[in-house]
């Protein structure tokens, strides 16, 4: 009899484990279904108001003029050169040195704009983790970030004399 209340315990803990196992597996899909269903919306939403997909590689460094609405995939992405439209950022990382005319979307982990950056539109943060702007551009920055920081702005240096 002894021999039977054993089995019957390893029984319900091997249920209880493979229970779990269920519960954390269905929240993963769960999970990972929001997140696709949220970033396929936001492309959809680009491409839907004109941006053309550009997904060149790993890391894109736009440091050229740019004139077409575009909207980058990839790792990395750095402005530093001329974007003379709006431009869209599904990245996992973008610093921002150069200029944008025009408003500057963002979706990914980290967005950084220098304090020597120049955006003429606003900056839409879809959804990040950090984002780091020059107080100049606090007042054009919509949406938020789990760790939103300003930085002061850079004053020119006197002309010498």
């Amino acid at each position: 009899m002894n021999d039977s209340s054993d089995t019957k315990r390893g029984g319900g803990l091997w249920r209880i484990l493979l229970a779990v196992g269920v519960v954390v597996s269905l929240l993963v899909i769960i999970a990972g279904g929001a997140i696709y269903w949220y970033s396929t919306r936001i492309i959809t939403d680009w491409e839907s108001r004109g941006f053309v997909a550009v997904s060149p590689g790993e890391y894109i460094d736009l440091n050229a003029v740019h004139t077409e609405k575009k909207w980058y995939w990839a790792d990395s992405v750095t402005i530093s050169g001329h974007v003379q439209n709006d431009v869209a950022l599904f990245v996992n990382k973008a610093e921002v040195f150069g200029k944008v005319d025009g408003d500057l979307e963002f979706f990914g982990r980290a967005l950084i704009v220098h304090p020597e950056a120049e955006v003429g539109g606003k900056i839409i943060i879809q959804s990040a983790s950090e984002v780091v702007v020059p107080e100049a551009l606090r007042a054009k920055t919509r949406g938020t970030a789990a760790n939103f920081q300003t930085t002061p702005d850079v004053t020119p240096e006197p002309a010498p004399k």
